[in-house]
């Protein structure tokens, strides 16, 4: 069988399993205040395991895992810092040097459009695709018209940009459903449907209803939890807006679940997180890094054992660590743990397959 579909089929397989997620997973909001503006995730899953990545500008990428001589690519545009638990070019979410972020959330009933004449990419690819090549809300939204995702995982997606523009983009029987704007009142998203989400903050004091703040930590009511604690934010010398970022995800965050806690300070372009293993909060800022392809990629493990600026930290690139990564992440996950090494070999080697152009 021809090798790359040899590894897409079995992609395809082991994503299928990732059905069974759970919906209680993840949490992501926007903070806007005073022409302050954060972005919050909470990353929750089975394990921390993970890279902090910098992706270099002007790098030649393909859309296919292994290329052919047949394959398309892409160069990225800008560059960006990533969160990867399942390998490089594959990321959970991220921010670019334009100041876009996005971030990925498991969403039960995702159905993504049937397969037409646009080029098709998995939903980590197109993470990085945006991060690479958008700059604004807008742009990630007009690329639908050329690319498409074909992916088992059920998700959708929160996008934020540096002008303060949010959208959560779903796909809802085979369409795509992108909420911005007036469209977006609450912008924050959890494990529901956004139009779902909003209804049910409807329903609660303050917002039109009767029902009390929940202090549960299903899907929705994160969702009415988070959109409130955001709109009540008073700041103050010793309550920053990444602090009380930081306070919200603490508000949301599930027991032995919430693995990484990111604040993205979309006006300093920097990036502050903990996680599970490392209390300590970390940063890295977008304008220290050096983004040109014709130098090493960088990176650091997200459990590092360390708070405040972690550039120093940093360390080259290499294959074997990327390998090193993807053999804890699939082994450690119950349902991706009988996946062959060689398929694990392939996928450690997409990065590989790219080439800088500056």
């Amino acid at each position: 069988m021809n090798p790359r579909r040899t590894v897409g089929v079995l992609i395809v397989i082991v994503l299928a399993a990732w059905m069974t997620i759970p919906t209680d997973a993840c949490t992501c909001f926007f903070l806007s205040h005073d022409g302050a503006k954060a972005v919050g995730k909470n990353y929750d899953w089975m394990m921390s395991d993970g890279l902090v990545i910098v992706n270099k500008r002007h790098l030649r990428k393909p859309f296919d895992i292994v290329p052919t001589e047949d394959t398309a690519y892409w160069t990225s545009t800008y560059g960006s810092v990533t969160f990867n638990q399942y390998g490089r070019n594959l990321p959970q979410g991220g921010m670019n040097e334009a100041g876009l972020v996005i971030e990925i959330l498991w969403l039960n009933g995702t159905e993504y459009p049937p397969e037409d004449e646009r080029r098709a990419l998995g939903a980590g690819q197109w993470i990085q695709y945006q991060l690479d090549t958008a700059g604004s809300v807008d742009e990630v939204i007009a690329s639908f018209d050329s690319l498409r995702i074909q992916a088992q995982v059920q998700t959708h997606f929160f996008v934020a940009d540096e002008h303060g523009e949010t959208a959560s983009i779903e796909f809802l029987q085979g369409r795509l459903v992108c909420h911005r704007g007036e469209s977006m009142p609450a912008r924050t998203l959890t494990n529901s449907t956004y139009e779902e989400s909003e209804t049910y903050l409807r329903t609660h004091q303050d917002w039109g209803g009767e029902a009390p703040l929940p202090e549960s930590n299903s899907s929705l009511d994160r969702f009415v939890r988070a959109t409130t604690l955001v709109r009540d934010y008073e700041p103050t010398e010793n309550n920053t807006p990444t602090d009380y970022t930081f306070e919200v995800l603490k508000r949301v965050a599930q027991e032995n679940d919430t693995q990484w806690s990111i604040v993205y300070d979309l006006n300093h372009l920097q990036i502050h997180f903990l996680t599970s293993e490392s209390r300590k909060i970390k940063l890295l800022d977008l304008k220290e890094l050096d983004f040109s392809c014709s130098t090493e990629v960088k990176i650091v493990d997200i459990d590092l054992n360390t708070g405040g600026n972690i550039r120093p930290q940093m360390s080259r690139y290499t294959r074997e660590a990327n390998r090193d990564l993807i053999g804890r992440s699939y082994g450690g996950t119950s349902f991706l743990s009988s996946l062959p090494e060689d398929v694990l070999d392939r996928i450690a080697s997409y990065p590989d397959h790219s080439n800088c152009v500056e």
